[in-house]
Order: C-alpha cells, then sequence, then structure tokens
C-alpha cells in the first residue's frame, strides 16, 4: 500500500501570508527559474539572504563555493561570485 504525506504548514505558506511565506515562495521561484534541486535552492536562498546581508552592513560578498555546476550556474545567474573547488583540485595536481 502506497502512502503519502501531505506538509500542511508549506501549502498554507504557499497561498496565505504568513511568517516564512517569501521565504518558500524564493525557493519554489528558483526551482523554477534554474535548474536546480530543492535543497539546491535552500542553499541558494540561503546564501542570497546572507550576501544582501553582507553587502548592507559593508563587508565583503559572499563567494558561493559548490561543486555542482547546475548550482553553481544559478548562483552565477544571481549575481554572486561562485568557486567550485574541484577545479581548484585539478590545479594543484598539474603543478605537482
Amino acid at each position: 500500500m502506497t502512502a503519502y504525506y501531505l506538509d500542511a504548514s508549506a501549502l498554507v505558506k504557499r497561498y496565505a501570508e504568513e511568517p516564512g511565506s517569501d521565504w518558500i515562495l524564493r525557493i519554489v521561484e528558483l526551482t523554477q527559474d534554474h535548474r536546480l534541486r530543492g535543497y539546491d535552492a535552500v542553499q541558494l536562498a540561503t546564501a542570497l539572504v546572507t550576501n544582501a546581508e553582507l553587502v548592507a552592513q559593508e563587508y565583503l560578498p559572499l563567494i558561493f563555493i559548490a561543486g555542482d555546476e547546475d548550482l553553481l550556474a544559478a548562483a552565477e545567474a544571481e549575481y554572486l561570485s561562485t568557486e567550485n573547488p574541484l577545479n581548484q583540485a585539478s590545479k594543484t595536481t598539474s603543478r605537482r
């Protein structure tokens, strides 16, 4: 027998204004605008909010680090600086 679980609180955030609604809507928007899986969209949304706070307080902007090319492409499209540590590892190996 197949069982399904529906998270009613996420459904409510989609249609009713309450704390956290903007956050959920932004994550949904990121998954629709870019080739992202759910948790990748959560990671990117967190980085975007953190970067906005850093810049607003006149700190250096965040550098988004990931090994997933789709996630990095989405971060760059959202105007974040990015680094792929897998590329750094290949540069280190080629110098030896």
